[in-house]
């Protein structure tokens, strides 16, 4: 019995299997100290504010300018409000195809929700409307907007979804572009399904064919009341069991 104990204290249960196996999950999400934003200029652009980003909203959100880079910095924050990365968007026209974004300083943007530390207080309890590109969660605060976060990508993370989760909405909303398949839509409904089986809120997203705009568009992107038409107007919301290929 000895003999056993002292092998099991040394190599784990089942050889250290499970060990292992939590080891592999736990990601180390590295933090920056916010000095060194201090490089960058505290200037707001004005890109962002034809783009219906006002100056307040970039001065809440810590928008800073690149001089050397001439691109605008967009500081991403987790849960808690440290720094984790910095992302630049060129301040000058790019065409399509051609890279508008890149981080200066690496982050782990899958981890976390861009302006989920920030809007935190608004999305407990309520309807959480989550966009794709930063620009989306910052030109909601502008419309006085403040249940929103962004997933930076087009597809939403494990990670994210127990964020939103553990928010306790009673609604969330998909807000892609126009322009983004159905199918990738439904992909990220199932990803927040897996993590809401014990929870109780609905799920809707912008069907953007009801829309008569511009391709390639974000709902935002075309001003606070062609927002707020598409929010009354333009959200399916989708049952337990249903696919968004029979709505």
């Amino acid at each position: 019995i000895s003999s056993y104990s002292d092998f099991f204290g040394k190599k784990g249960i089942f050889g250290g299997f499970y060990e292992r196996v939590r080891k592999r999950k736990i990601i180390q999400v590295k933090t920056y100290d916010d000095s060194i934003l201090n490089k960058y200029q505290a200037f707001p652009n004005i890109r962002f504010i034809r783009d219906h980003i006002p100056i307040e909203t970039q001065k809440y959100f810590d928008i800073r300018y690149d001089v050397e880079s001439q691109g605008i910095v967009i500081p991403i924050r987790d849960i808690y409000g440290q720094l984790i990365g910095v992302k630049e968007r060129f301040n000058y026209d790019i065409e399509d195809g051609e890279m508008k974004y890149f981080y200066p300083v690496s982050c782990r943007s899958s981890e976390t929700l861009f302006g989920y530390s920030q809007n935190y207080p608004y999305l407990t309890d309520g309807t959480i409307l989550i966009g794709e590109a930063e620009k989306f969660t910052m030109q909601c605060h502008g419309y006085k907007i403040r249940n929103a976060v962004s997933m930076m990508s087009g597809d939403l993370s494990m990670t994210q979804a127990k964020l939103i989760v553990s928010a306790h909405p009673k609604r969330v909303i998909f807000m892609h572009d126009q322009g983004y398949k159905f199918e990738f839509i439904q992909r990220n409904i199932n990803v927040l399904r897996r993590y809401s089986k014990f929870s109780e809120f609905e799920i809707g997203f912008w069907d953007w064919t009801k829309s008569q705009y511009a391709p390639k568009v974000s709902a935002t992107d075309m001003g606070k009341k062609t927002f707020e038409h598409v929010l009354n107007n333009e959200i399916v919301m989708v049952g337990d069991n249903e696919n968004i290929d029979e709505i």
